[in-house]
């Protein structure tokens, strides 16, 4: 069986009482769908009158899926407008009045009524894809050429491509964020424009428009930059979904708080935290109640969840992996989306062996088992094909001979770490993803008073590098390098501890610690995120005159006290030994004289 999404699968055509059926049924939705010209459709809601269309549609024929009536509704859709802009054409042309819609069908002209004035010229709209929302995905085909689902990170860029390799000197190239013109590239004038400024200047100073290809770039998002845009080049359209969300890296026993943006709830507000579709936490302000449902979804949430009676933001408390997901906050009918990673944290000493569980007990027939460093696929276990395969020759063979597959289990067992296998590493089931972090510490101990460089191992930055230190143990940031920026920062956290003696070398991101004392002592981190991420730890102790040495320096301060010791009494018994020796020639000497 094909599945509900395959735009090849086969399915009997719509029937005139159906098409009739799901035009009215779209058109009583309007807003929903396709919002009110100001603000976005909210995804949440795009999905659920989808759903109820099809229920509507189904009553009224054969079972529909929401997939089929969002696409035939798109073919009635296309062909308004085809026959509308010919329509538009010919008035101008014979100088008529306005456009006449005899020669649409009902349907069409339903279809077409759902549109403002502004974009019949190019339907808008807004058809959300199948891919589910709790993963970030790669652009995907939903409608043929027509539509493209993008999940961008809060902070990032996206370049929306017009797929062209080269714009043609009579194309007109226009974008637009729901129905309003944001960017327009016109070769018959050679005129390019952004319109940054409209909405509100949501836009203002973050877009870019590539004079080759057309393609719209948007920098630095941010949630009110989520939602349906739409390329039109002459008379081909591409569609594209944004949907954004603030993603958060915590590890196992953190704490985090999801912020709602506001600074104080209205008396009409009603708030609702979804973890994945579960309902966890709600305020509703017209009844004046505050609700947890941490019972929920067996119980994960107990004795974990905080509301903020006056903002809405909800905390999480003691943060395990079974916490991480997809969470939704909807205010109203406003809506903002987070994802959290949760790490499982190891923490290694360079010759130690770990194994990373899978917490898998048996494998299933089907499973296909994925372990990746950073981005790179190091190990992956087939069971359908009966395969299992460790890729330890990549990345420039750092885990030679080190990789070992649980073929049981999926678990895999790194030995003889050293500090290149410091960093993230992924588990991909069919079922499971699951995160760790590596941390394989140099070890460094110093008297109070010292100094010390961690040295991050770069010969120099690029423009697009960031570099933060953590104080690791405090969980705390205590300095930064910002290339993209030029903006290097030393911040005086922790009381002051670290107060005029941290050093940060701007060509290589180093750090220094002057001054050195006992509170200083504990774990850093250095995460350089670029073109190329990476982790690099140390573990800094500290020694006061008192407890100057541990304990694997204390037995080599000992031993060689001892040899020290051994070799004064050597050179004292050589000496004395050698005074007798010199007496002893000396009296034997003088005896000779006197008999002579």
């Amino acid at each position: 069986m094909r599945d509900e999404c395959d735009p090849g699968a086969r399915q009997e055509r719509f029937t005139a009482e159906e098409t009739d059926v799901l035009v009215r049924a779209v058109k009583d939705r309007e807003v929903v769908l396709y919002g009110d010209g100001r603000n976005p459709p909210k995804i949440a809601s795009v999905k659920q009158a989808w759903e109820e269309i099809a229920t509507i549609v189904s009553s009224a024929g054969i079972p529909r899926t929401s997939h089929q009536c969002r696409k035939r509704y798109n073919d009635i859709r296309r062909r308004g407008k085809s026959k509308l802009a010919s329509i538009n054409r010919a008035c101008r042309v014979t100088g008529g009045g306005s456009a006449s819609t005899q020669d649409l069908t009902p349907a069409e002209d339903i279809a077409a009524s759902t549109l403002t004035a502004e974009s019949v010229e190019g339907f808008g709209g807004f058809e959300i894809g199948t891919q589910s929302e709790t993963q970030a995905v790669q652009p995907q085909d939903v409608f043929g050429d027509e539509e493209e689902s993008m999940f961008v990170k809060e902070g990032d860029s996206v370049t929306l491509n017009s797929d062209l390799t080269e714009i043609k000197d009579d194309d007109v190239i226009q974008w637009r964020f729901g129905n309003t013109l944001i960017a327009e590239i016109n070769k018959r004038i050679n005129r390019i424009t952004v319109y940054d400024d409209v909405l509100d200047g949501r836009f203002r100073d973050r877009l870019k428009l590539d004079k080759q290809t057309g393609s719209l770039t948007i920098t630095d998002i941010r949630d009110e930059h989520a939602g349906d845009y739409e390329l039109q080049i002459n008379s081909m359209e591409k569609s594209f979904i944004l949907l954004i969300f603030v993603k958060i890296s915590l590890l196992e026993g953190d704490s985090v708080t999801l912020n709602s943006d506001l600074t104080k709830m209205k008396d009409a507000d009603v708030i609702q935290w979804r973890f994945r579709n579960t309902l966890i936490a709600e305020i509703n302000k017209l009844v004046d109640r505050i609700t947890v449902y941490d019972d929920v979804l067996d119980g994960r949430f107990r004795d974990r969840l905080k509301l903020d009676n006056q903002t809405g933001s909800l905390t999480i408390t003691n943060i395990t992996t079974e916490h991480a997901g997809d969470y939704e906050l909807q205010i109203n009918s406003m809506e903002k989306s987070f994802i959290l990673l949760v790490f499982v944290k190891i923490s290694l000493l360079e010759g130690d062996s770990v194994t990373l569980n899978s917490d898998l007990t048996k494998m299933k027939d089907d499973d296909v088992i994925q372990w990746r460093f950073r981005n790179t696929l190091i190990a992956e276990i087939n069971v359908t094909a009966d395969r299992i395969t460790v890729y330890d020759d990549v990345l420039d063979g750092r885990f030679r001979d080190r990789l070992k597959l649980d073929n049981q289990t999926g678990s895999l067992t790194i030995t003889d770490i050293r500090t290149e296998h410091t960093g993230e590493y992924k588990l991909l089931t069919n079922s499971v993803r699951k995160f760790f972090v590596l941390l394989v510490f140099v070890e460094i101990s110093l008297m109070e008073g010292d100094s010390v460089t961690l040295n991050s191992d770069l010969t120099g930055m690029k423009d697009d590098d960031v570099i933060r230190w953590r104080f690791w143990t405090k969980n705390t940031l205590v300095a930064e390098i910002k290339k993209g920026v030029d903006r290097i920062t030393v911040y005086d956290v922790l009381d002051g501890r670290f107060r005029d003696r941290l050093k940060l070398d701007n060509q290589t991101g180093s750090l220094t610690i002057t001054n050195i004392t006992t509170e200083h002592a504990g774990d850093y981190v250095l995460a350089i995120n670029g073109a190329k991420p990476s982790l690099k730890a140390f573990r800094v102790s500290v020694y006061d005159s008192v407890h100057c040495c541990g304990p694997t320096e204390a037995v080599i301060r000992l031993v060689l006290s001892a040899l020290v010791g051994v070799a004064t009494v050597i050179l004292l018994v050589y000496d004395i030994r050698s005074r007798r020796a010199e007496q002893q020639a000396h009296i034997h000497t003088s005896g000779t004289s006197l008999m002579i």
